[in-house]
């Protein structure tokens, strides 16, 4: 909301509804990425969207301005990432495992590979927290 407020001035309603109104365009752009991901389907991804982007509810927050739909936006963005992690770990997981790694003496390894770098991960961890900074009702999504 500052930053509608720093564009469009500080005095005006327009400036703080507008950034609420525009991270709900951007949940519903989330939301469709995250059920296309999940569920492999343009048209269910496209049902998702259109039911999110007719709700009701969504549309009123966004024209009053209030803090719910930047809270829906972070945790879906937080969702988004750890979907991408759950991806990114897998596709790394696979190549290690194709490569086969092994011990000197032949043997496979035990213990499988490691995978400490998360980068996705971070960023849920991020987004949660932008979500918590703006609710505390954010905690739930963590």
């Amino acid at each position: 909301m500052a930053v509608g407020q720093a564009i469009f001035g500080e005095t005006s309603p327009f400036g703080w509804r507008f950034m609420v109104a525009l991270a709900g365009t951007l949940a519903v752009a989330l939301l469709v990425r995250i059920a296309l991901r999940l569920f492999l389907n343009p048209w269910l991804a496209g049902v998702a969207g259109i039911a999110m982007a007719l709700d009701g509810m969504g549309i009123t927050i966004s024209r009053i301005g209030i803090l719910d739909n930047l809270l829906a936006f972070f945790v879906l963005a937080g969702f988004w990432a750890l979907i991408r992690d759950r991806d990114w770990t897998r596709e790394r997981l696979a190549h290690r495992v194709a490569a086969g790694p092994v011990r000197a003496d032949g043997h496979p390894v035990a213990w499988g590979p490691r995978v400490w770098w998360r980068p996705w991960m971070l960023a849920t961890g991020i987004f949660l927290g932008l979500a918590c900074g703006v609710k505390w009702s954010g905690i739930y999504a963590v």
